[in-house]
């Protein structure tokens, strides 16, 4: 007989982050976990992004397995883009793998469970890719019981309405909006804990994701961007989250039987950003990919070559007061914290330079929305695909490697900080033909892929608003009478997770999973007593993501991913 697990998806979480207040005393409930259970850097997937990360922590795969890598996908053939969703990822999930087994789940807006999907028990879909109008959860009607006893169930997607003008009374409310929705979250976790009964239950909560984009530079004080009157006057109520988490973690620690074991996860990790860079117009600026020759897109690329682009706005002080005088307007329409309105924020970027002015028929290679990646455009591939299969497509690649490998940043004559990898280096699995051909990850954290292209005209720009970036290295914490105490574990992925989970329950472990169950984990009596059992594949079809919804709707998650800072 396995124990009961409960996790708490904290996203972005670091230790980078946290030890400091961890070594102040500051969070004693989260010391407490780590004193009496196992801790270790967490490697999230490449890209470290929310969207296939957490989709490789609860398919136990990685992205060439599951087909998920970034927030959205582009369409081969008319080269639109379109959020990706449940339908959009292969493979059973964690918790139906956990149901198949006789047991009960409870599963609170987990990323990429929109729409919801049919549980043994509980799931409440997340609402970061969802619209407005597509809140789902399983059984049906469970969502409306449950905002009876509570109230609205927030979204917890907080526009950064101070962005760029760091006004004192907008950082509080952003702050404060988090810390309200992770208290309901935690309410409802406790309530359904009572009234289901779960064996398996996990939370996902959004907000140090968002404070660690838009506030890194008050926490961290070597940020150029830091300012010492501004982080003393702001830090405190940042810390007031972490708190707040802290005391929400030792409510629960103190209600939970001994038979059950609960773990801290997060996606991936945070650090600094300093400057930005633009793949697109580095790809421009070398000949790999062409604009069109109609007037508007001369009209546009003339008044991008003079400087006229999003990024030189945001520099600009005029051109914060008038979005910060749009955020202030939409914020006295709206008393929630939902961001679908912001879209009309985003209309003014139709003047500009954008993907609709690629000249796709000789454009050898692009950078679509995601996370520094870039595409070879490959006839056959793609509609208009210009470049040959074979050796045109190897030859195109290993240029552009080759080039990014010592691209140096003209204003300071260091060479690109990331690691510049090939996707066969990355992925395995059915979908590694989907997979970006080229992808850049930061490894210091220094510059930040631009997800959009055509941002800047010049290829190293500022960071804009954004100040912190994901980096691989999250967090795994684990407390219960199976794991080891007062260990560190070395060398764990986002993928261990899943199999760790499924063996401490004393459930059977789906043999296509590609993670393993980290050294030192679990102590040696659980293991001698609790023989990991290893399945078959647990392969599930779905429908392929060409052939996922396209609803009128897309267009407000789209805009959603943009004001949160995943698309530019």
């Amino acid at each position: 007989m396995g124990d009961k697990v409960i996790i708490i998806g904290l996203d972005g979480a670091t230790f980078a982050l946290l030890d400091p207040w961890l070594d102040e005393g500051r969070l004693p409930h989260l010391q407490r976990m780590i004193r009496e259970g196992v801790r270790g850097d967490l490697e999230s997937c490449v890209p470290p992004v929310t969207a296939p990360a957490w989709t490789s922590f609860f398919t136990g795969k990685n992205p060439g397995k599951h087909g998920v890598f970034d927030f959205v996908r582009q369409d081969k053939n008319d080269y639109e883009f379109h959020p990706v969703n449940s339908n959009s990822y292969h493979g059973k999930t964690l918790w139906e793998v956990i149901g198949d087994q006789g047991k009960r789940v409870v599963v609170l807006n987990v990323p990429m469970t929109h729409p919801a999907s049919d549980v043994n028990g509980v799931l409440i879909s997340d609402f970061l890719l969802a619209t407005s109008k597509g809140r789902t959860c399983h059984p049906a009607g469970r969502l409306e019981e449950i905002e009876e006893s509570f109230g609205t169930y927030p979204t917890e997607t907080v526009p950064p309405y101070f962005a760029g003008g760091n006004a004192e009374e907008d950082i509080a409310r952003f702050v404060q909006e988090y810390r309200d929705a992770m208290h309901y979250k935690f309410r409802v976790a406790g309530h359904l804990l009572e009234q289901e009964r779960p064996d398996f239950l996990m939370l996902h909560l959004f907000g140090n994701d968002q404070i660690c984009h838009w506030l890194w530079h008050m926490i961290d004080v070597e940020h150029p961007k830091y300012e010492e009157e501004e982080s003393r006057k702001h830090l405190e109520r940042i810390l007031e989250y972490y708190l707040a988490f802290d005391a929400e973690l030792g409510l629960l620690l103190d209600r939970i039987d001994d038979d059950v074991s609960l773990f801290i996860v997060s996606d991936h990790g945070f650090g600094p950003v300093h400057r930005s860079i633009d793949f697109n117009t580095w790809l421009y600026q070398e000949g790999y990919l062409a604009l069109k020759e109609r007037p508007s897109t001369r009209l546009r690329r003339l008044a991008w070559k003079l400087g006229l682009t999003p990024q030189a706005l945001m520099d600009r002080d005029w051109f914060l007061r008038l979005v910060m005088g749009l955020f202030l307007r939409l914020k006295k329409k709206r008393s929630g914290g939902n961001v679908d309105d912001l879209k009309q924020a985003h209309s003014l970027m139709r003047l500009f330079l954008s993907f609709q002015d690629i000249d796709w028929s000789r454009t050898r290679a692009f950078s679509p929305f995601g996370f520094g990646q870039i595409r070879i455009h490959v006839r056959g591939q793609w509609s208009q695909g210009c470049v040959s299969e074979g050796s045109g497509y190897e030859e195109t690649r290993r240029e552009i490697v080759e080039k990014l490998r010592v691209l140096k940043d003209p204003d300071t004559g260091e060479v690109l900080d990331g690691a510049v990898m090939v996707k066969e280096e990355v992925f395995e699995g059915d979908f590694l033909e989907e997979a970006p051909d080229i992808l850049f990850i930061p490894t210091q954290g220094k510059y930040r892929p631009k997800s959009t292209g055509f941002s800047s005209s010049r290829v190293f720009a500022s960071s804009g608003w954004m100040t912190g970036i994901h980096r691989m290295s999250g967090v795994l914490i684990g407390r219960g009478r199976g794991l080891n105490h007062g260990q560190r574990l070395d060398g764990a992925r986002i993928t261990d997770v899943f199999p760790s989970v499924l063996a401490l329950m004393g459930l059977e472990i789906p043999g296509d999973v590609d993670g393993r169950i980290p050294d030192r984990m679990f102590t040696d009596a659980f293991l001698q007593a609790h023989p990991v059992r290893r399945g078959s594949a647990s392969t599930q079809t779905k429908q392929s993501p060409a052939e996922g919804d396209r609803s009128n709707e897309e267009g407000e998650v789209m805009d959603r991913l943009k004001t949160l800072g995943y698309l530019d």
